[in-house]
């Protein structure tokens, strides 16, 4: 079975629901560049925000910005800092 990435987890969803990345970012308080770079991996949110865009889309956080790809403690940390 084939991984999912974080970045293809969070797009699937905001697609699955029929957003565009501007209506979740305005929704979100954050810029559209700053969102666009979290579904492209260039950036990870603080973990404040990882919650709020967990509640957004009623998922957990878990399932939304870790995979099992073994690499989830620094993603954690990053989102802490």
């Amino acid at each position: 079975m084939r991984q999912v990435s974080v970045r293809e987890e969070l797009v699937r969803e905001r697609r699955r629901r029929g957003l565009s990345i501007s209506k979740v970012a305005k929704d979100l308080g954050i810029s559209y560049s700053y969102l666009h770079k979290i579904e492209r991996g260039t950036r990870n949110p603080p973990l404040n925000l990882g919650r709020r865009i967990s509640a957004y889309y009623g998922r957990p956080m878990e399932e939304l910005f870790f995979s099992d790809s073994g690499d989830e403690m620094s993603k954690i940390k990053a989102m802490s800092s």
